[in-house]
């Protein structure tokens, strides 16, 4: 008998090994889906998108560490960051700040205010972020906030039940495949020690090879029972949290439609001060008409002005001090909080518009108010006057004029009631030397910043 003739039986083995090796190679892989690509804005060498002005808050929140805060300053500042300031956020993010935090501090920070970037959603979270920071509401705030996150958890609860189900199944799959193959082995292990029993070398490494695949079997049967009890501890997780967040979803609806109703008690306790106001802005005119004595302070500061020169009015009340402005070739830019005293200036055909004068002049760029005029009715009390007069000195440029009219009786709580104080508060805030300008029982003080 030759030895060296190759055997059949040993050959068809090899080849059934190598054509099963070569079909699990040619198996085509589920296909992967990728989302389309999003269309991106232009951008500089830099990559700095300096032309984007509006932003989803998730967009800039999904970076971490020293990432996010590079990206912050790109998108809300439109540069690189600094070195001090880069430090400071990244401070701040390692002592537990949100990241809501530092968006809205980079956001409403003087240069974030001057490029004005739009980020859709931040506004309300920066707040809470800031509330959940004071000594008292804080606690209560930061709880209000983990509520909001819950609908996110249970998302992601969710998504591992899922991924572990799949993985599951995949380890199925794969135990089913390998026991086919351990079965066809163990037939054709018995085969060959039937028809070879000369040849226990071959069957020994068979028997080796299913030892190995039988070990990988367990081991596999190991990862399943662990997958399946990592299941279970997820759905019983799930169940109490999901009560939990059902039960929050119904304490939530309840304090937003409370909300609601202080919102609207608010709303109609501004209207019925509005129109107390009004009353008494209606009855001071009525008793001496400030008419004379606006036409002669337009006079004063329209000789400090080019002709045609924007002035700023913050508290135009009725419309008479913007007329009056006019009436001396000025343009005005005339702005009041008082909804009712609003519409009576416009239906006397003046342009007033309606807002919260200290923020209009919070919104203005450095260095761009080339003359102001303010009532004194918005100097409520000493933090607003400081404010008020560190933003016109920020915002006016250097030499241009300030009017301050002190109208009494229009508002007997106001800070400021007569001429010294308002001389006093004034180069207290420094500005130039006051003059004060008297006609017809009404007072103005005029200044120049220095």
């Amino acid at each position: 008998m030759n030895t060296d003739s190759p055997d059949p039986w040993l050959e068809r083995i090899k080849a059934e090994i190598r054509d099963e090796a070569a079909a699990a190679r040619q198996r085509t892989p589920l296909p992967r889906v990728d989302p389309p690509p999003r269309a991106q804005a232009a951008s500089s060498s830099d990559g700095i998108e300096r032309e984007r002005l509006d932003y989803v808050i998730s967009e800039l929140t999904g970076l971490d560490h020293g990432a996010f805060v590079d990206n912050a300053y790109r998108a809300l500042l439109k540069r690189n960051p600094d070195e001090g300031g880069a430090g400071f956020q990244l401070g701040l993010l390692m002592n537990g700040a949100d990241k809501t935090e530092i968006l809205g501090n980079l956001r409403w920070s003087a240069e974030g205010r001057h490029i004005g970037v739009r980020v859709r959603g931040l506004r309300l979270r920066y707040v809470l972020a800031k509330l959940s920071r004071l000594p008292l509401v804080g606690y209560p705030v930061a709880w209000l906030l983990a509520l909001l996150k819950l609908p996110a958890m249970l998302r992601d609860q969710r998504l591992l039940q899922a991924t572990l189900c799949e993985r599951a199944s995949l380890l199925a799959m794969a135990q089913a495949t390998l026991q086919r193959q351990l079965e066809q082995l163990e037939a054709t292990q018995r085969g060959l020690a039937a028809q070879a029993p000369h040849r226990d070398e071959q069957a020994r490494q068979l028997a080796a090879r299913v030892d190995a695949m039988e070990r990988a079997g367990a081991e596999l049967r190991t990862d399943l029972q662990a997958a399946a009890r990592e299941r279970a501890d997820v759905s019983a997780a799930i169940e109490p949290l999901r009560h939990y967040v059902h039960t929050t979803h119904h304490w939530l609806t309840s304090l937003r439609e409370g909300m609601v109703e202080l919102e609207a008690a608010a709303t109609r306790e501004q209207q019925r001060a509005d129109e107390l106001v009004a009353a008494l802005v209606a009855h001071e005119a009525a008793q001496e008409s400030p008419a004379l004595s606006h036409r002669d302070w337009a006079a004063t500061l329209a000789q400090q002005l080019p002709a045609g020169a924007l002035v700023m009015d913050l508290g135009s009340g009725e419309g008479t001090w913007p007329a009056a402005l006019i009436g001396q070739g000025l343009t005005v830019a005339a702005v009041d909080a008082n909804a009712v005293l609003v519409a009576r200036a416009q239906a006397r055909g003046i342009h007033v518009a309606l807002g919260d004068p200290a923020a209009v002049l919070a919104r203005c760029a450095d260095a761009s108010v080339i003359a102001l005029s303010l009532s004194a009715t918005l100097l409520s009390d000493a933090v607003t006057a400081a404010r008020l007069f560190d933003e016109a000195r920020r915002a006016m440029v250097d030499g241009a004029p300030l009017l301050l009219r002190v109208e009494t009786g229009a508002a007997p709580a106001a800070l400021v009631n007569d001429a010294p104080t308002a001389a006093a508060w004034l180069q207290a805030a420094g500005f130039g030397e006051p003059r004060t300008l008297a006609a017809h029982a009404r007072v103005a003080v005029l200044v120049h910043k220095r």
